[in-house]
């Protein structure tokens, strides 16, 4: 009615305005950590409801990991066990059988052997049954890689046109029972060092014309031959430097050799004494360890 009237009471009333509130200054920038604890703190309370869901899943999450980690060390320690794939292996498989039916003791100092644990099969009937009859088996069981070896470098040489090969072995022991298995298989097995020395004094006898002032005096007859052939096999160096214009060489051709020291497809001499230590001892070898091996 007022306004109606234009009383100026009519009139509405605008409402004061309103102070804005003052300013705050910016929150300083927390630091990484900081941020990360915040964050933490959001996800914890957000998932204060799911806590128990979660945990449940923790407990089987970290139950199922700790079963797959005992599986799998259960499986480490497992390696050497007789249900391991790795025993199943032909090599393992032999390498148990000689380990379990071995009887261990310490070898120390004893010839071409270091010292430490060696292992040596049980005979079947045990010590007490143990004879020389099985003791010479053993080493020929121990013989079969050399004479396969020697074998197949036979096949090789027959291959190739030759009828005899030079073998040179590593002991005395080893050379005789290489002797007896290749003789068993009907090869002609014999050491070629006097056969050797022999022609070379022969063909030093034919010769005597052209050595005049070299030869020494000799005997006449068969002990004359005989007593250059012992001088030749004395100091077969001495020999080369003396005669092998006229003859030839004094070493032996080496086609086979199961020493070491001793290369294959090298010539030595091969004389009455052989001094490993001896200062051209590089140059010599035992005329004992050499055989001839004919076809």
């Amino acid at each position: 009615r007022a306004r109606r009237r234009g009383h100026p009471s009519g009139q509405r009333r605008r409402p004061a305005a309103r102070e804005a509130p003052p300013r705050q200054a910016p929150a300083p920038a927390m630091g990484a950590a900081q941020a990360a604890q915040c964050e933490g703190r959001t996800r914890t309370r957000k998932d204060r409801g799911a806590g128990v869901e979660r945990s449940d899943s923790r407990d089987s999450s970290a139950s199922s990991g700790s079963g797959s980690a005992e599986s799998a060390g259960q499986q480490d320690k497992d390696i050497f066990n007789q249900q391991s794939d790795v025993w199943k292996m032909p090599v393992m498989a032999e390498l148990q059988h000689t380990v379990q039916n071995a009887s261990p003791f310490m070898v120390g100092g004893a010839p071409g052997k270091a010292k430490g644990m060696a292992f040596v099969p049980t005979p079947a009937g045990g010590w007490s049954s143990f004879t020389a009859r099985e003791a010479r088996g053993r080493a020929y069981d121990a013989l079969k890689m050399e004479v396969e070896y020697i074998l197949k470098c036979i096949a090789w040489e027959s291959d190739h046109g030759r009828t005899a090969t030079n073998v040179y072995c590593a002991s005395q022991e080893r050379c005789e029972l290489l002797a007896m298995d290749l003789r068993s298989r009907m090869f002609g097995v014999t050491n070629p060092v006097r056969t050797w020395y022999a022609a070379k004094a022969k063909l030093i006898l034919d010769s005597r014309a052209r050595l005049q002032g070299i030869l020494p005096a000799l005997p006449q007859g068969p002990e004359g031959e005989e007593y250059l052939l012992r001088l030749l096999y004395a100091d077969p160096a001495k020999a080369e430097a003396q005669y092998a214009g006229q003859v030839g060489t004094f070493k032996i051709f080496v086609d086979v050799s199961l020493d070491s020291s001793t290369a294959n497809g090298h010539s030595y001499f091969f004389g009455a004494e052989y001094h490993p230590h001896h200062p051209g001892h590089q140059h010599n070898r035992d005329s004992r360890l050499l055989l001839k091996v004919e076809w």
